[in-house]
């Protein structure tokens, strides 16, 4: 009789999964939340040594700089998504990208999806898909505006 190999090893990913919202947002894109050219989001890794800056260049590219990845997992994707909201896979920005780095401090060029419209997405995340956990999240914040005024005061 062949015998099958052992997957007790994936109980752990399997009960890691996150089945609840990215971020702590409302959920909701906010006019004032909408990213456009200029918006940055922090992305704070949770694994693979994952993080960088994504950073909005014009309406229809995206850089993540300084990006730093280990390139391991199973099948990790970069996507755009609400920030509140459980995870979607409706903007991919990247094929897998396990297996294609280290990366070290490097640009990552993206294309933004020609669908996604404004108040879609406001965060980005590298989403392990068949674990379903984020390897890294942030969300989109306006640029200062460089005048040390405070926009509340």
């Amino acid at each position: 009789m062949l015998r099958r190999p052992s997957v007790a090893w994936l109980l752990p990913l399997i009960t890691a999964c996150q089945t609840g919202p990215l971020g702590d947002g409302d959920g909701v894109v906010q006019d004032d939340e909408v990213p456009g050219p200029g918006w940055t989001a922090e992305v704070i890794g949770t694994a693979h040594d994952v993080e960088g800056t994504a950073v909005i260049v014009d309406d229809q590219t995206l850089e993540i700089r300084g990006f730093t990845y280990d390139g391991g997992g199973i099948n990790a994707r970069v996507f755009l998504v609400v920030d509140g909201q459980p995870f979607s896979d409706r903007f991919e920005l990247t094929d897998n990208l396990v297996g294609t780095g280290p990366y070290d401090d490097d640009v990552l060029p993206l294309d933004l999806p020609a669908d996604a419209e404004p108040g879609d997405w406001n965060a980005i995340t590298l989403w392990c898909v068949p674990a379903g956990v984020s390897f890294g999240f942030g969300v989109f914040t306006p640029p200062d505006s460089g005048d040390g005024s405070d926009s509340d005061a």
